[in-house]
């Protein structure tokens, strides 16, 4: 089955206006394949629903609200189950039918039947363990997800579940020539929300406290309004400087004077357990060394990432310190090409290619 011609449902859990991530990312490619796409936000308080036309050809974005208390669905979930189907059934007619429901939501719809397409996808980029958020799967037509311990929730075999990696989008395609830099002149950047529970700030402070002459920027969303001790660290350090959010526009162009990135969660307390992040596709486009906290997805380029051994990151410093002192090795022009090609691999539209494929093949078979 070609995904092309065809009206598509993104669900998504985060509204269209902000930061984009994969179901923005998803949806652009969808449209550009010639799909009418149709993004649902989240619901929001005293909305009607209404269909408003983006920037972007084919793509549309639903505002919508529930009509009654959301809190029903941890008190009367039979009741608020009730109510969300007939709301569904009039989104749908207001768009006027669908073909496919890509959902991205795992907590707010029951079943994706109630949306009445011919092709049901159910795609969470996030950790799924709540049995409601695994049932969903049952009531698609396929399920994929970005990481093998998700994965491994979908324990029945109809409908068939698949692992496809975060995507890569079109503004980090892009075109850098290989320049290594002097060894003296050390940047480094992290790009994330900095209020995060998971992110290992300990580790963080350790090597901007241990490396004076490196300058570690810090890119994302923070607070100190209610004195924030690890950003009162940042905004203290003379090597440190807080970026603020820059749009992805923005950072495809920034990005390309580091000398290498930090990925720094805490496996054990971070949200998907160290699994994966979509920023590892990101920061492999602009080929340079990325030191990062253990990421199972990619166990097996650990040429390409310098990656922590142990669960608890206990190892993070050394393992920083050890690669600066081998910063031109691991900044190799052999390297650079690899991290590239890899992270080119993983285009969103050829993640769209693989899903395609996976449906045809599994059509056939029936």
């Amino acid at each position: 089955m070609e995904l092309k011609g065809k009206v598509v449902l993104i669900i998504s859990p985060q509204s269209w206006e902000g930061q984009f991530v994969s179901k923005h990312h998803y949806a652009l490619q969808l449209a550009k394949r010639g799909n009418d796409v149709y993004f649902l936000n989240p619901p929001v308080k005293k909305s009607t629903t209404k269909i408003e036309p983006t920037a972007y050809a084919k793509l549309n974005v639903i505002s919508h609200s529930f009509w009654f208390n959301r809190k029903l669905r941890f008190h009367f979930r039979t009741l608020y189950d009730f109510l969300v189907k007939y709301h569904v059934k009039k989104v749908v007619e207001k768009i006027g039918g669908i073909d496919v429901v890509w959902s991205f939501e795992p907590n707010l719809y029951k079943s994706l039947n109630w949306f009445n397409a011919d092709l049901k996808i159910y795609h969470p980029v996030d950790f799924i363990d709540e049995k409601k958020q695994i049932g969903l799967g049952k009531t698609s037509d396929f399920n994929f997800t970005v990481a093998e311990n998700i994965l491994e929730k979908f324990y029945f075999k109809n409908p068939p579940s698949f692992f496809i990696n975060h995507g890569l989008p079109d503004l980090f395609y892009n075109e850098i020539e290989f320049n290594i830099k002097n060894a003296k002149s050390i940047k480094f950047a992290y790009v994330g929300n900095l209020m995060i529970r998971g992110l290992d700030k300990q580790n963080i402070i350790k090597i901007i406290v241990q490396n004076p002459t490196i300058q570690f920027d810090f890119y994302g969303s923070y607070s100190n309004e209610k004195g924030d001790d690890f950003i009162t660290f940042l905004e203290n350090e003379t090597n440190a400087t807080l970026k603020g959010i820059k749009s992805s526009s923005e950072l495809a162009v920034l990005l390309r004077k580091y000398t290498g990135f930090l990925l720094c969660y805490n496996p054990i307390l971070e949200l998907n357990s160290g699994s994966n992040s979509h920023k590892i596709l990101e920061y492999l486009s602009f080929g340079k060394v990325i030191i990062a906290n253990k990421i199972l997805q990619y166990e097996n380029y650990r040429d390409l990432i310098q990656m922590s051994l142990r669960e608890d990151n206990t190892d993070y410093v050394h393992l920083f310190n050890a690669t600066i002192s081998k910063i031109n090795e691991y900044n190799s022009e052999e390297l650079f090409t690899k991290r590239r090609t890899l992270a080119f691999e993983n285009t969103y539209a050829k993640q769209i290619t693989r899903i395609e494929k996976i449906i045809s093949e599994k059509y056939n078979e029936d």
